[in-house]
């Protein structure tokens, strides 16, 4: 059975963001850590990303010589998907990697509603739209290619007050559009990354998730799930008939101290790796650390502003 969301982290809006509003929200993810923003915007208005998809999965198909598909409706945007990647399973990355660019996912990502709740929760007004966008799909019952438990930041880098907007654009049973986080998990800061074969893993120490409350968010079409950059989260199974698609739009803060002494590493084009900006959190094979003194974690509420609402 999958918990609801609680009341404690819903804030409802209008169809806009006002400044009481705001403040609301940042209150919210500040003290848990992740925010579901109803109200922002109307189901429809992902229609023009559903119709972007249909027209990709086209195309491959048409590439493919497999027939074309008959839609009715908006949520049968992916029809002909399942059998497309049955055909070429090559196609599965490949339309998850370009669908991400098509220009309506793009438009959404920077538009004026997301930019102003963004200005309000960070408390900034240099905002920064991360390219590190991000479309997952995840097929029916389908138990691999989940994320594990993980910080966005390590990845991102782009301040350790940014936040992640997730977003389903199919509406799935109660517990399928759903992602897990651990409640108030971004408090302790950024946790340190293990290093196996090379390559940067995950969290070093496995059982910091189970420190806090674990919740089961479910998120409709419409709805925002709003996740701060430090807070824990991981994919939750799919367990419906349909497939699950959802958008990850990520937005920074320019003015953040610490951003502002590392030079925003990850907005550069030369993107800097995550073991040379932060070797005080990157372990290696050997379960060693860099040769650094390791300053504290710094509580992400620390190195804002105060805040108007208090």
């Amino acid at each position: 059975m999958f918990p609801k969301s609680s009341d404690e982290i819903v804030v409802t809006l209008d169809g806009s963001v006002s400044d009481k509003a705001g403040r609301k929200a940042r209150r919210v993810l500040l003290e848990h850590g992740c925010c579901l923003v109803r109200g922002l915007f109307a189901p429809a208005e992902l229609d023009s990303i559903r119709d972007a998809f249909a027209r990709i999965i086209d195309l491959r198909r048409r590439q493919l010589g497999l027939p074309a598909v008959d839609r009715r409706s908006p949520n049968e945007f992916d029809k002909g998907y399942l059998e497309l990647i049955r055909t070429d399973p090559d196609s599965r990355r490949l339309m998850q990697m370009t669908s991400m660019f098509a220009m309506p996912l793009l438009q959404f990502g920077c538009c004026e509603r997301l930019s102003t709740l963004s200005e309000h929760l960070m408390n900034t007004q240099a905002v920064i739209a991360s390219d590190l966008q991000s479309m997952h799909v995840s097929l029916p019952r389908e138990a691999s290619h989940l994320l594990p438990w993980h910080q966005d930041y390590p990845w991102v880098q782009d301040s350790e007050d940014a936040i992640v907007y997730w977003l389903p654009i199919r509406d799935l049973p109660e517990g399928n559009a759903a992602l897990s986080v651990a409640i108030g998990s971004h408090k302790p800061g950024v946790q340190r990354l293990q290093e196996r074969d090379g390559q940067m893993m995950g969290i070093a120490d496995p059982s910091f998730p189970d420190r806090f409350p674990q919740r089961i968010i479910s998120v409709h079409p419409g709805e925002v799930l709003v996740v701060q950059t430090l807070a824990l989260h991981r994919s939750v199974q799919n367990q419906s008939d349909q497939t699950r698609w959802t958008l990850q739009f990520r937005h920074g803060n320019f003015a953040e101290p610490k951003a502002v002494r590392r030079k925003w590493p990850g907005p550069r084009p030369d993107r800097v790796p995550f073991s040379e900006t932060h070797p005080e959190y990157y372990q290696d094979d050997a379960g060693s650390l860099a040769d650094v003194d390791i300053a504290p974690a710094t509580p992400v509420a620390s190195n804002r502003h105060a805040d108007s609402c208090h």
